[in-house]
């Protein structure tokens, strides 16, 4: 009986010592102390017991947390220490205690706050200089210097891919490449802290464009006027090709003379200059100028255009025979002004006691091109009536020269044709006109001398006889007779 109760104790205390067993093997993780206090002045150390049971186990700290807390492994015990905390403010961090064999087994954590500092330290970034001047090729390398207080590093990077930006102890190097363009360009060099409190900079680099071989040339070879400014273009515009030269354009009198006939603007920003002819040259001679261009390009010469004014003619006709007007297939149209008789007073415009009629005679040739015979005829005064019909004068106009402005106009008379006043009016009073098209006029005579014989055959039917010469002696003539149309 004796032998059976040890028996059976001894069969107890097997398995209470293999429950026991099985309890010691659970696997865990735990970590002692649970929380760390650091000095300000750092550099002591303080550990961490880390309990594993049946488990591995590694730790890990929060980004950036590195740069100012030392944590090392020996064993089951963790050494932490921080570096000097200049800061007015403490700063925290966890140390993360994980298994790394077992997912169920929860992971610890340890807390490390650090004390501020009794006499803290202003966080401050300079960098000197804040520009950057490269040239377009073959630029040197250059320096940025950065000056800190306190304990914080930072990072350059540049966000244009021409900048090139290489780290160094306290300042960083700034390389361009060459630029493919003759425009300059700019790019930033940003500067970043690792610590919030300190403001980010910018460094501007600028590299100048690409420098062209020195070019230089003009579109024009000579510059030609005729001698009355009034007629046709008194404008000539020099188109001017300058690469990485400077220039400047002047008039030069010939002999010593005058320019004073000549006006010159310079458009340097367009590269053009624009020579306008100011006066009409009322000496039998011509006249010469030079546009000069110089340049700082030293081997090229400067560059000199003639400017020649025809002397003056006292003829403008440029056809070589007369013109008979009775083979001619013409239209006529004839315009005046009628009268209001409320408007009668003689000294306000003392030509109110005639009317003017503008004759204009078209010979349309093939497509565009025609003729023009145009003048006009000063008749009596043409009254405004109700009916709206007119008739013009019957009787022989006389081509006389230009009456002086603001004088009363005699009727029966019709002004003879001269030089062009204004550019708006190349062929002022009696003219016959041979058009290419509607702008270009190929041959014009002035006419200035004879007789123009009007008479009415009834209705708006006419009959014009010419016995007139334009101012080289050339006769128009002729007669011609058709419906005008008259407006009014």
């Amino acid at each position: 009986m004796k032998r059976n109760i040890l028996f059976l104790f001894a069969i107890a205390m097997m398995i209470a010592g293999c429950k026991g067993e099985k309890i010691e093997t659970q696997p865990s993780l735990t970590t002692e102390p649970s929380e760390l206090v650091l000095e300000a002045a750092g550099g002591e150390v303080q550990t961490v017991t880390v309990k594993a049971v049946n488990v591995e186990w590694d730790y890990s700290l929060a980004p950036g947390v590195e740069e100012w807390l030392t944590v090392s492994r020996d064993g089951d015990t963790l050494s932490v220490s921080a570096k000097e905390n200049l800061k007015g403010e403490s700063r925290n961090a966890m140390i993360t205690v994980k298994p790394t064999d077992n997912a169920d087994v929860k992971e610890r954590t340890v807390t490390v706050m650090q004390k501020a500092s009794d006499n803290p330290v202003e966080y401050t970034m300079t960098l000197k200089p804040l520009r950057l001047d490269f040239v377009g090729e073959g630029a040197a390398a250059q320096e940025v210097t950065v000056t800190i207080t306190g304990d914080f590093t930072w990072e350059a990077a540049a966000a244009a891919d021409w900048i090139t930006v290489t780290p160094g102890e306290g300042k960083f190097t700034v390389t361009v490449s060459d630029n493919p363009d003759t425009k300059s360009r700019e790019g930033e060099i940003t500067v970043t802290p690792n610590d919030k409190s300190v403001k980010a900079e910018t460094v501007l680099v600028v590299q100048e464009g690409k420098i062209l071989p020195p070019e230089f040339e003009v579109d024009t070879e000579e510059i030609s006027y005729p001698f009355n400014k009034n007629i046709g273009n008194n404008s000539r515009i020099v188109n001017v090709t300058a690469v990485s030269v400077k220039w400047e354009a002047s008039l030069v009198a010939e002999d010593g003379g005058s320019t004073e006939w000549l006006n010159l603007s310079v458009m340097e920003n367009q590269n053009k200059v624009n020579v306008v002819l100011w006066e009409s040259n009322g000496a039998y001679e011509e006249r010469r100028a030079w546009l000069v261009f110089t340049t700082d390009w030293a081997e090229k010469p400067e560059v000199r255009i003639p400017i020649v004014q025809a002397a003056y003619e006292d003829h403008l006709s440029t056809i070589v025979s007369d013109v008979d007007v009775s083979s001619k297939t013409l239209t006529c149209t004839a315009s005046t002004s009628p009268w209001d008789p409320a408007d009668n007073d003689e000294t306000v415009n003392p030509n109110v006691v005639n009317s003017e009629w503008d004759i204009k005679m078209t010979e349309s040739l093939n497509g565009t091109a025609y003729n023009q015979i145009k003048f006009k005829l000063i008749a009596s005064r043409v009254e405004h009536n109700e009916a709206g019909e007119y008739s013009i004068e019957e009787r022989v106009y006389t081509v006389i020269k230009p009456f002086d402005t603001g004088s009363k106009k005699e009727s029966g008379h019709i002004e003879a044709g001269t030089a062009a006043r204004s550019s708006f009016n190349k062929y002022p009073n009696f003219y016959y006109l041979e058009y290419e098209d509607s702008k270009t006029v190929l041959n014009s005579a002035p006419i200035v001398e004879g007789t123009v014989e009007v008479k009415h055959n009834g209705g708006n039917n006419y009959t014009f006889i010419f016995d007139t010469k334009d101012d080289l002696g050339n006769a128009l003539k002729g007669t011609w007779t058709g419906d005008v149309e008259i407006k009014a």
